[in-house]
């Protein structure tokens, strides 16, 4: 089971989200960060469920950004990352 603090690292070298797990599953504050380490976004999990906040992901070099409210996806959007990382 995973436990405690973890940070993943875009390819680029920067950070991409850092959170924790209790239990083997996501707990407490995770941050999600862009390519370039800006914040985008910050979810507070309770027993391994996402549940109030914005969890962002990239999927096929998408930024994918989801908001939760109570554990429920109430809205999302999709972010080209070339056009915010002004490198269009």
């Amino acid at each position: 089971k995973r436990e405690g603090q973890t940070v993943r690292w875009h390819e680029n070298g920067r950070k991409a989200f850092a959170g924790q797990y209790a239990g083997g599953k996501y707990g407490g504050k995770w941050s999600f960060y862009d390519t370039n380490e800006t914040q985008v976004a910050e979810i507070v999990c309770k027993d391994g469920v996402f549940w109030e906040g914005t969890e962002a992901r990239y999927i096929d070099g998408v930024l994918q950004i989801s908001t939760y409210q109570d554990g429920k996806v109430i809205s999302w959007e999709k972010r080209r990352t070339d056009i915010a990382a002004g490198t269009q």
